[in-house]
């Protein structure tokens, strides 16, 4: 059972856990997005064994002018500024502070075949408002399909 400095820590935490847009493309093609595609609907484009294959991959924060008002309201310095694009967050973590007491956050961008469970890039982003990133690696050298995910 949780105290009620505990309880506080956890929805703090979940307060802030981003809801965040992806959109891409693929080789300088249309942008793609999970929110305007159906999610077991296949995007497909033409690539050559052992291109060079670039993804450039857009993610956007779904910030909620409340929550911002909430920080203030309760004097909590608000680590989301929905007028900044590039803003970067901070994370809220009593388990990894770092040495200016400020920790940002960070995702991963994973790249691999589904099917044969192979890595085929990552990427570590920090994600403002609106971030975009390029990620980049060479298509798989046997010809065939494959699931990127």
């Amino acid at each position: 059972q949780m105290n009620s400095s505990q309880l506080s820590d956890v929805a703090m935490f979940c307060n802030n856990y981003p809801n965040i847009d992806m959109n891409f493309s693929i080789n300088k093609g249309p942008m793609m997005g999970s929110s305007e595609e159906e999610e077991n609907e296949d995007i497909t484009t033409q690539v050559n064994s052992g291109d060079n294959v670039s993804i450039v991959i857009q993610f956007q924060r779904d910030v909620d002018e409340e929550e911002d008002d909430d920080d203030e309201e309760n004097n909590h310095k608000p680590n989301k500024t929905k007028d900044d694009p590039t803003a970067n967050r901070t994370v809220f973590s009593s388990r990894y502070p770092s040495q200016n007491g400020k920790k940002l956050e960070s995702w991963w961008v994973v790249v691999g075949d589904y099917n044969t469970n192979t890595l085929l890039t990552l990427k570590k982003v920090n994600i403002g408002n609106i971030t975009k990133t390029k990620v980049e690696f060479s298509a798989p050298d046997s010809p065939g399909d494959y699931n990127i995910r």
